[in-house]
């Protein structure tokens, strides 16, 4: 899923961000980044047979892996949204990439699916607050000139992670237990917060003398947006679609 591109509201502190990101460097950890983080909506639809044998359960319970999985997601954009801008990009950034390789070792290790709809839940929230902070860390502190290749980038590798993320997800099932994808998936997540933590520019956090509540008052206003809804609309429904294909035919 792609964010809309941020733009410095008006009156926010400026400070430091004359200093730019090296975009040959960033752009390619973001791009694993996004398919790593969207991808874990879909990576366990391969996994389905070998989970429901596992845990003795019917289909139907599974597809609560998935749903419990976007149902966090979207309260992750929701949250830590402006926390990436209050509190710094990187600083979001890194730290849901930490929570979300914890949750996502713990959903691999989980001994029944009720524990593991539990954890899809935590796991989509610290998921969540990565896209706001990448789109927000682009459209900040990369030069003007590289934004829109590296917006159009990250933005294709969100959605391309529907795809990608299902056909790994079977390579791998096809060789190796089907916990061993959660378990890859939390060291990569591990591996990436490490790199982004040396590799991202130091935050300049803004609108900490604001109310919390401030941050949050312009969300609902996106709804009110008329032309935007036919997009929300086609693209939850395009979204549907392709999980309801993949499902099928595994």
């Amino acid at each position: 899923m792609a964010m809309p591109t941020l733009q410095p509201v008006a009156g926010t502190p400026t400070r430091g961000l004359s200093s730019r990101a090296h975009t040959g460097r960033t752009l390619p950890f973001f791009v694993l980044s996004a398919l790593l983080a969207t991808g874990q909506m879909y990576v366990p639809i391969p996994l389905f047979t070998a989970m429901q044998a596992d845990w003795g359960v019917g289909s139907a319970v599974m597809t609560w892996i998935i749903s419990a999985f976007a149902f966090g997601y979207a309260g992750g954009f929701v949250l830590f949204g402006p926390l990436s801008d209050r509190y710094g990009h990187r600083r979001v950034l890194v730290t849901g990439m930490l929570v979300a390789a914890a949750v996502t070792l713990l959903t691999g290790l989980a001994a029944n699916a009720p524990l593991a709809v539990g954890l899809r839940v935590v796991q989509g929230l610290a998921v969540g607050s990565m896209p706001p902070a990448i789109m927000a860390y682009v459209a900040t502190r990369l030069a003007p000139a590289h934004r829109a290749v590296a917006i159009m980038s990250v933005s294709t590798a969100f959605l391309a992670a529907t795809v990608i993320a299902q056909i790994v997800s079977q390579a791998m099932v096809g060789a190796f237990p089907w916990r061993t994808v959660f378990i890859a998936s939390a060291i990569v997540f591990a591996v990436l917060a490490l790199v982004l933590r040396t590799m991202l520019l130091p935050d300049v956090p803004a609108g900490r003398g604001r109310p919390l509540r401030h941050s949050y008052a312009a969300i609902p206003a996106v709804l009110r947006i008329r032309p935007l809804l036919p997009l929300l609309a086609a693209g939850a429904l395009s979204m549907a679609v392709m999980v309801g294909v993949y499902t099928a035919s595994n």
